[in-house]
């Protein structure tokens, strides 16, 4: 806990029993998670869902975790601890993690050829298509 406690205070938050909790769960789940899952996998530790939800505003906003969007209607949030994205089955909805990112080339790309923008701050990145399994089902 103290390690999730140093990271909350490293960027400006005051490190409450909740928030460290929170933390935690995100650091040890290893991947996207919606704040309904949360609630569900954190039972009775779980703050309410706008509690939730706030919190994972802050996180986002100190650069602790990462928001990412599987064309669901809703957000998932994952712990950032190495810059990475994702390759989701558009059928089974299996996710696999990929690190190759020319995020740099697209953005200048993106820039020498923009009218109406001068900087990028960030990007996001999935990529949708068919697993193995649901390729050999003949999806």
């Amino acid at each position: 806990m103290e390690k999730v406690k140093h990271i909350l205070q490293q960027v400006g938050l005051k490190a409450t029993k909740s928030r460290c909790e929170v933390l935690a769960f995100l650091i040890e789940h290893h991947g996207p998670i919606s704040i309904e899952e949360m609630q569900k996998k954190l039972a009775k530790k779980s703050p309410d869902r706008v509690t939730l939800y706030r919190m994972m505003q802050q996180y986002y906003a100190a650069g602790i975790i990462n928001r990412v969007d599987f064309r669901e209607g809703f957000e998932r949030f994952e712990f950032q601890d190495h810059h990475h994205h994702h390759i989701v089955c558009t059928h089974c909805a299996v996710v696999e993690e990929f690190e190759l990112c020319d995020a740099d080339d697209i953005a200048k790309h993106a820039l020498k050829h923009s009218k109406k923008f001068k900087i990028i701050k960030d990007h996001s990145l999935e990529l949708f298509g068919l697993c193995n399994s649901c390729t050999k089902k003949g999806l």
